[in-house]
């Protein structure tokens, strides 16, 4: 069984990397620590859906952590629950796409195609 994480440590370590998360606009919220030593985070704002975002789990949250808090043995990224109005019922996005390919409005004009510059050469 892993050491304990040393919590101070590790508010320490996520103050730390917090301000490189800021100024691309997002965040991270701290969920919890198992016993194993995992520490659990939720990436909120830009992280949320930057597709870069397990680099920067990995390579810079995760590098840090174990580094310099006694007992991390890794890090997990949790999703958010998504939102959901409750006046509309939950669908599959199968469901989501048939409901764009039918909503599609029909074009009033076709779009011309762009005219071409003729080029003229000397001999």
């Amino acid at each position: 069984m892993p050491a304990p994480v040393d919590m101070d440590a590790l508010n320490e370590a996520l103050d730390f990397v917090r301000p490189a998360l800021q100024s691309d606009g997002g965040d991270l919220t701290l969920l919890g620590v198992n016993d194993e030593g995992v520490v659990e985070i939720e990436m909120i704002g830009a992280c949320r859906t930057c597709p870069l975002s397990m680099v920067t789990l990995t390579a810079g949250i995760e590098a840090v952590l174990l580094r310099r808090v006694p007992g991390v043995t890794g890090v997990v990224s949790q999703l958010p629950e998504p939102v959901q109005s409750s006046s509309a019922p939950p669908f599959s996005p199968a469901e989501a796409l048939a409901v764009e390919a039918g909503s599609r409005p029909a074009a009033s004009a076709p779009v011309a195609a762009p005219r071409r510059r003729r080029i003229l050469r000397r001999r």
